[in-house]
Protein backbone atom coordinates (compact mmCIF):
# COMPACT_ATOMS: atom_id res chain seq x y z
CA UNK A 1 0.00 0.00 0.00
CA UNK A 2 2.79 2.65 1.14
CA UNK A 3 4.76 1.61 -2.37
CA UNK A 4 1.77 2.47 -4.53
CA UNK A 5 1.23 6.09 -2.08
CA UNK A 6 4.97 6.69 -3.07
CA UNK A 7 4.58 6.05 -6.78
CA UNK A 8 1.44 7.70 -6.84
CA UNK A 9 2.54 11.11 -5.22
CA UNK A 10 5.42 11.01 -7.38
CA UNK A 11 4.08 10.48 -10.75
CA UNK A 12 1.78 13.22 -9.62
CA UNK A 13 4.47 15.85 -9.08
CA UNK A 14 5.37 16.00 -12.22
CA UNK A 15 7.60 13.24 -13.06
CA UNK A 16 5.01 11.66 -15.52
CA UNK A 17 1.65 11.71 -16.64
CA UNK A 18 -0.65 13.07 -13.39
CA UNK A 19 -3.51 9.96 -12.82
CA UNK A 20 -6.08 10.69 -10.83
CA UNK A 21 -5.74 11.83 -7.22
CA UNK A 22 -7.52 9.34 -5.15
CA UNK A 23 -9.00 12.43 -2.83
CA UNK A 24 -11.05 13.31 -6.08
CA UNK A 25 -13.07 10.00 -6.05
CA UNK A 26 -16.80 9.71 -5.19
CA UNK A 27 -16.77 7.85 -1.75
CA UNK A 28 -17.69 3.74 -2.36
CA UNK A 29 -18.28 1.44 0.12
CA UNK A 30 -14.86 0.23 1.58
CA UNK A 31 -15.95 -3.12 -0.19
CA UNK A 32 -16.02 -1.56 -3.71
CA UNK A 33 -12.81 0.24 -3.23
CA UNK A 34 -10.98 -2.64 -1.91
CA UNK A 35 -11.99 -5.07 -5.06
CA UNK A 36 -10.52 -1.61 -7.25
CA UNK A 37 -7.49 -1.17 -5.16
CA UNK A 38 -5.33 -4.18 -7.32
CA UNK A 39 -6.70 -2.75 -10.28
CA UNK A 40 -5.73 0.30 -9.60
CA UNK A 41 -2.10 -1.02 -8.08
CA UNK A 42 -1.42 -3.05 -11.11
CA UNK A 43 -2.69 0.00 -13.40
CA UNK A 44 -0.07 2.54 -11.47
CA UNK A 45 2.65 0.05 -11.82
CA UNK A 46 2.16 -0.17 -15.19
CA UNK A 47 2.39 3.21 -15.91
CA UNK A 48 5.61 3.51 -13.95
CA UNK A 49 7.00 0.61 -15.72
CA UNK A 50 5.96 2.38 -19.01
CA UNK A 51 7.75 6.04 -17.56
CA UNK A 52 10.63 4.11 -16.83
CA UNK A 53 10.91 2.29 -20.33
CA UNK A 54 10.41 6.01 -22.13
CA UNK A 55 13.18 7.23 -19.46
CA UNK A 56 15.72 4.16 -20.72
CA UNK A 57 15.33 4.98 -24.27
CA UNK A 58 15.39 8.64 -23.62
CA UNK A 59 18.68 8.29 -21.31
CA UNK A 60 20.18 5.27 -24.16
CA UNK A 61 19.92 7.94 -27.30
CA UNK A 62 21.04 10.54 -25.01
CA UNK A 63 24.11 8.27 -24.24
CA UNK A 64 24.87 7.69 -27.91
CA UNK A 65 24.89 10.83 -28.77
CA UNK A 66 27.32 12.10 -25.69
CA UNK A 67 29.45 9.24 -27.13
CA UNK A 68 29.24 10.65 -30.63
CA UNK A 69 30.10 13.62 -29.29
CA UNK A 70 32.95 12.40 -27.46
CA UNK A 71 34.28 10.71 -30.03
CA UNK A 72 34.38 13.72 -32.58
CA UNK A 73 36.12 15.84 -29.59
CA UNK A 74 38.42 13.44 -29.33
CA UNK A 75 39.72 12.98 -32.78
CA UNK A 76 39.16 17.29 -33.00
CA UNK A 77 41.68 17.28 -29.90
CA UNK A 78 43.85 14.22 -31.83
CA UNK A 79 44.06 17.00 -34.85
CA UNK A 80 45.18 19.45 -32.63
CA UNK A 81 47.54 17.73 -31.23
CA UNK A 82 49.16 16.94 -34.05
CA UNK A 83 48.95 20.85 -35.84
CA UNK A 84 50.94 21.76 -32.41
CA UNK A 85 53.58 18.79 -32.90
CA UNK A 86 53.97 19.95 -36.58
CA UNK A 87 54.38 23.69 -35.28
CA UNK A 88 56.79 22.87 -32.76
CA UNK A 89 58.89 20.36 -35.33
CA UNK A 90 58.63 23.97 -37.43
CA UNK A 91 59.63 26.17 -35.36
CA UNK A 92 62.65 23.87 -34.51
CA UNK A 93 63.52 23.77 -37.75
CA UNK A 94 63.44 27.52 -38.14
CA UNK A 95 65.71 27.97 -35.41
CA UNK A 96 67.84 25.56 -36.55
CA UNK A 97 67.75 27.40 -39.85
CA UNK A 98 68.46 30.54 -37.87
CA UNK A 99 71.36 29.40 -36.24
CA UNK A 100 73.00 28.03 -39.32
CA UNK A 101 72.62 31.63 -40.94
CA UNK A 102 74.16 33.16 -37.64
CA UNK A 103 77.42 30.81 -37.83
CA UNK A 104 77.45 31.45 -41.59
CA UNK A 105 77.72 35.54 -40.68
CA UNK A 106 80.09 34.18 -37.90
CA UNK A 107 82.33 32.81 -40.39
CA UNK A 108 82.06 35.50 -42.74
CA UNK A 109 82.84 38.04 -40.02
CA UNK A 110 85.59 36.01 -39.12
CA UNK A 111 87.27 35.71 -42.15
CA UNK A 112 86.41 39.33 -42.80
CA UNK A 113 88.28 40.13 -39.44
CA UNK A 114 91.58 37.88 -40.51
CA UNK A 115 91.63 39.47 -43.90
CA UNK A 116 92.18 42.97 -42.17
CA UNK A 117 93.78 41.81 -39.70
CA UNK A 118 96.78 40.43 -42.87
CA UNK A 119 96.18 44.30 -44.68
CA UNK A 120 97.14 45.74 -41.12
CA UNK A 121 100.41 43.54 -40.73
CA UNK A 122 101.17 43.75 -44.48
CA UNK A 123 100.45 47.67 -44.02
CA UNK A 124 103.10 47.70 -40.98
CA UNK A 125 105.46 45.89 -42.74
CA UNK A 126 105.65 48.30 -45.82
CA UNK A 127 105.77 51.18 -43.45
CA UNK A 128 108.06 49.87 -41.58
CA UNK A 129 110.39 49.12 -45.18
CA UNK A 130 109.59 52.68 -46.27
CA UNK A 131 110.98 53.89 -42.70
CA UNK A 132 113.74 52.23 -43.20
CA UNK A 133 114.21 52.96 -47.02
CA UNK A 134 113.61 56.73 -45.27
CA UNK A 135 116.26 56.53 -42.54
CA UNK A 136 118.83 55.19 -44.83
CA UNK A 137 118.35 57.97 -47.71
CA UNK A 138 119.08 60.80 -44.55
Amino acid sequence: YYFVLYLSKWLNSGNSIPTAKPASEPKQPSAVQNSNFPAQQDALILSVIEQLKTQVVNYTKINLDNKSVNETLTAELERYKDQVRILKEGNNVDKVLDLCAQSVDIDNLKQTFSDHLKEKESLKQTATLLKNDFQKEE
